[in-house]
């Protein structure tokens, strides 16, 4: 019966190794530092923001880009250009193991500019 507990303790750690979250890299480049709050699982990240923010996220974590008053997110893309994500009044989305090293371009804009576009 030893054995068999011994045996049972040692499977169950390997399976929480197993699943176990493992941190993902990404970066978020922002245009205005200033403008926008940055929060992962709701939580306003450590620190002020700055033009690159490395940040090492668990899996299936959600990471949010929120714009300050009298600023507004404009658009979040890749280094290819394309648009990633949700973008409603803030942008966000959930980091996949796919996403290690991915780097995400977010481009604000004040109020009076947006205000200020033609259609």
């Amino acid at each position: 019966m030893r054995k068999f507990y011994l045996f049972f303790m040692t499977m169950v750690m390997m399976m929480a190794g197993v699943l176990s979250a493992n941190a993902i890299k990404i970066t978020l480049k922002v245009d205005r530092p200033e403008a926008v709050v940055i929060k992962v699982n709701y939580v306003p990240m450590e620190g002020e923001v700055q033009a690159v923010n490395e940040l090492d996220v668990a899996e299936y974590a959600y990471v949010e880009v929120a714009a300050k008053d009298d600023y507004k997110v404009k658009s979040v893309t890749d280094d290819a250009g394309n648009p990633v994500g949700n973008l409603y009044s803030t942008w966000n989305t959930t980091i996949y193991p796919s996403n290690e090293g991915a780097v995400y371009n977010v481009t604000t804009q004040t109020m009076k500019e947006y205000r200020d576009c033609s259609c």
